[in-house]
């Protein structure tokens, strides 16, 4: 881990082409980012109005304005998360957890030694409770869930600004 920067190790990642990378927190980010390269494209949607993205350094982002968003559900420990990501170019990092990740997960974090945690007994969408999907059936339970979400996505109805910073 570098000195200058926090990052966790997520899990268990649905709708990505991995099943594990590591997730940068970033308290000065907008929203909650994942790279492209690592997106399974099966399973996107596309925003009804693009979303302009800035670097920190105040330039554009190298993939241009944003189009597409995925639901991905991924563990950090033991905490599992089903949450909705934009799709862009992030360079060096894989996926980056933005301020509206910390606001809602809300977890302590020891600036001095970049440790995470997570108060007891939280739960944190209880969507996927229940039986456990098949490998088969992965693919048509995030589709269902993809479309039934559809209207709620593409409208950007979480955003209160058509542009964010990475």
């Amino acid at each position: 881990m570098s000195k200058n920067k926090i990052t966790i190790p997520i899990s268990q990642c649905l709708n990505l082409k991995t099943a594990e990378t590591k997730a940068l927190i970033d308290s000065g980010t907008e929203g909650k980012f994942v790279d492209g390269m690592i997106v399974n494209w099966k399973n996107i949607i596309h925003l009804k109005k693009p979303i302009t993205v800035q670097n920190v350094d105040g330039t554009y982002n190298e993939m241009g304005k944003i189009h597409y968003k995925t639901k991905i559900c991924y563990n950090v420990k033991q905490n599992q998360f089903e949450d909705w990501f934009y799709i862009t170019k992030l360079g060096d990092q894989k996926v980056i957890l933005g301020l509206p990740w910390l606001k809602q997960v809300n977890p302590n974090i020891d600036w001095l030694t970049g440790r995470v945690s997570f108060p007891e007994e939280q739960s944190i969408n209880d969507e996927l409770e229940g039986e456990e999907l098949e490998d088969d059936e992965t693919d048509t339970y995030l589709h269902t869930i993809l479309k039934e979400e559809e209207l709620d996505a593409d409208a950007n109805e979480d955003l209160e600004t058509d542009h964010l910073w990475i």
